[in-house]
This record gives structure tokens, sequence and C-alpha cells, in this order.
């Protein structure tokens, strides 16, 4: 997976030619984030760095700008951050937590970080001002931030770190302060199951309006399962900005039409809101299975037993929701409908259930790196109770049918604060 070969470059990218704001940390490679979708699989941090190198870097542009309000938005800038070095291109980034923090920007009843960011993108032209100053002001007066004014047991570290002579870049200018041609702007929200989400977005999608070089022509929106009829979605009231649903298959669209248009004059921005996740991330120490009994499966790192970071543990006991337990497996000549009537999980001794398979699932096999790219990959997700979930874990598989077994490989292994999907 693309963790293992990009996250080892990313001090040195950050020593040499990173500003960083704000006490920028580092992901360790042993874990992931991503932006959550209700309606499709999550989109993991380097599958989405995969999508820009691929369809913007590729194109060329003057530079680009990432913005992450969800829960643990500072750990999807380090794969971008590679892709991005490789090219020596202006880039900047900015999120209202760290990898290991949960976001609580989009609270409308306080002064949230993409609040106080976002009474900045207002300003245009001579007045226009670079996201360094935008994210120190955001920051500064983030009530939710480690010194902020709220009164709760979490707070969130806003993240910032520039690429480049990325701390010079505004909203519509290159580096140099030269005017670019046009500029391009995805708006990503997974799941806008709350009002204050959309009531953020929409002053989001006003404030780019504000700028003379983007009209909704310019904006891409894609939320949640896209555009409804129901009026008790938050979404119904603005469903005439929706392009498509909040999932990776309308971003990886979004991504290859916007392509077509960048050259190194065009300014690429994306802006992510609403819900993050984490997950643990390992590849079994025995990844070949060869045979159906019920049997442990140990992680590659050595130890006895899957050992989950703090951060994640918290979030899973504060939210109140069943998580998943992710197997990406490469079977030689079992069908994913074998699979999935077959392949058995205990966790901690609790058998679990299996949910749904996940929806466009080929839509991964695209997106994993060469060296981990298998033709025919599955990808099985098991619901894990709450109350289950411990600092360290015993894992174990089984086969139902013995008559129907073949060996297989686990390449991965992910456990997460995604929300587990419906069982089967």
């Amino acid at each position: 997976m693309g963790k293992y070969f990009l996250s080892g470059v990313l001090v040195f990218i950050i020593l040499l030619i990173g500003t960083i704001y704000a006490d920028y940390v580092e992901q360790p490679r042993d874990q992931m984030s991503a932006l959550y979708s209700i309606t499709g699989p999550d989109v993991y941090d380097w599958q989405l760095a995969k999508l820009f190198n691929d369809h913007i870097q590729k194109s060329g542009y003057a530079n680009a700008i990432f913005i992450f309000g969800g829960c643990y938005g500072g750990g999807m800038f380090g794969e971008l951050a590679y892709y991005i070095n490789q090219n020596k291109k202006d880039a900047v980034f900015l999120s209202a937590a760290r990898y290991d923090e949960p976001s609580y920007c989009a609270n409308i009843t306080g002064e949230g970080y993409l609040l106080c960011l976002k009474r900045k993108m207002g300003f245009t032209g001579e007045y226009a001002q670079p996201f360094k100053e935008m994210a120190r002001y955001a920051e500064k007066n983030d009530i939710h931030r480690a010194k902020g004014k709220a009164k709760r047991k979490g707070k969130e570290h806003p993240q910032y770190l520039a690429l480049g002579n990325g701390d010079n870049i505004k909203i519509g200018y290159k580096a140099n302060g030269e005017p670019v041609k046009s500029i391009h702007v995805i708006m990503f929200m997974g799941w806008e199951n709350l009002p204050e989400f959309w009531h953020n977005f929409d002053e989001t999608y006003k404030a780019f309006l504000y700028h003379d070089l983007i009209d909704h022509h310019n904006i891409t929106v894609l939320t949640g399962e896209g555009k409804t009829n129901d009026i008790n979605d938050p979404a119904y009231y603005r469903r005439d900005i929706i392009d498509g649903k909040g999932t990776l298959k309308a971003l990886e669209l979004a991504m290859k039409r916007i392509g077509k248009k960048m050259n190194e004059d065009e300014q690429f921005i994306l802006w992510a809101e609403d819900h993050g996740t984490t997950a643990k991330t390992d590849s079994p120490k025995m990844p070949r299975i060869e045979s159906p009994e019920r049997q442990k499966v140990k992680p590659h790192s050595g130890t006895k037993k899957w050992e989950l970071p703090t951060h994640l543990l918290e979030s899973v006991r504060e939210e109140g929701e069943d998580n998943q337990i992710l197997f990406w497996l490469c079977p030689t000549y079992i069908t994913e409908s074998t699979a999935y009537e077959n392949i058995q999980c205990w966790f901690n001794n609790k058998p679990l259930e299996l949910t749904e398979p996940l929806k466009s699932i080929e839509e991964y096999d695209q997106f994993m790196q060469p060296s981990t790219l298998v033709a025919g990959q599955i990808l099985i997700s098991f619901k894990i109770p709450k109350n289950k979930i411990r600092k360290r874990n015993k894992i174990e598989i089984g086969w139902r049918n013995p008559d129907t077994f073949e060996p297989y490989t686990i390449w991965y292994i992910d456990i997460s604060t995604a929300t587990s999907k419906k069982v089967i």
C-alpha cells in the first residue's frame, strides 16, 4: 500500500523545503487517515494522493491548496506532499486537527477553525491574503484549539504545511504574485448528516464565488448521496449546486475532468469538510492462509497482538458506534461470493458479523500502488462491537465450508474508526 512506500520521505520533505506552522505533526507510517463516505468506501490519504498525481499533477498547475476540516485531517497531508515535492511545486495544506485528533470545526455555536478561515476567504484582489496569514488568523481565533475558550476535554491543534513557496499562495494568484488564468475547486463532503455541516459548506461555496475567477462552473460539489428529493435531508435546499455523490469514484471522475483543463497557469483547490476517519494498518506476519481451520493472525510488526494507538481507542469509546475491520485479500481461485459466504473472523474471541460488500469495491484496485497491485483483490469487512476493542487485540480467521476452501493471501488488515456498514 502507498503508506509504506511514501511516508518515510516526508520528514526529508519538511526539513528541506517545507515551512511548518502550528507544530505540524507527521502521521506514523502504520496509520492512515481518510475522508469518510456514507455511500461508498472511505477515501484514504494515499488514494487521494494518487488521484491528484495521476490527473492534476501530470497536467501541470500553478499551485495547489488543500483544506481538511474533518477529524484527523492532518493525516491527509503526507502522501500528497510526497508527490508534489517530486515535481518541486508550490502547495499549501491546512487542517483543523492533527492526524490523531477529532475536529470540532463544524460547530456553528462558536468560532471554529473553518468558520474563521472562511471569514478571510472573502477578501479578493489586492486585499486577498496569503493562506499562511489566513491559517494564523483561523488558529488564533479557533475556540476549540488547545488554548481556546471552548470547555471540552478534547482540543484540536490546527495544522499548516507549505511546500516550495506555498507561504505566498493566495486565491487567484501564483506564489510570485502573478494572477492565475483560472481556478478549479472541488468541495467534498462525504456525509452531510447534520444541518450545521450544510450551513458551513454553503457559506464556503458563497465565499469562493466572491472571487472573479470562480463561478459555479469552476466549483465541483460532491456530497453524501448526491442530489436528493428528501425534504428532511439537509442537502435538499441546496441540491441545485450538487454535482455528484461524496465518493471515491465521483472524486476520480471530477479530477479526470479538471485535469484536462489544467496547465501551469491554473490553480487547484480541494476543500474537504465534515467527517474523517483514522485507521491502524499492518500486514500479517504470515499472510498466506493455507488451511480453513480457525487460526490466529499475528501482525507483521512482531507483536503477538494487534496494538491500537490511543487516539483510535478514545474515538471508538467516545463515539458510541460499532466500527469496522477491513481485510484486503488476494485469493487464488476463490470468487468474491464464495469468500463472503465462508470467511469468518473472531476479534478478542468474539465472532464478528460480516457486513455487506463495500459499494464499488472494484474502485480500490485501480488505486493500489504498483508494488501491491494485484488483480482480483477482494475487500472483506466485519463489524466490531465497540466494547470489544482493546489496546491489544487478538484476531483469528476461519473458513466455514472446508470443501470450498482454496489458499489465499491477506495483504493488509485495517482497524478503523469508520462506522461499520450494514450487516448481512
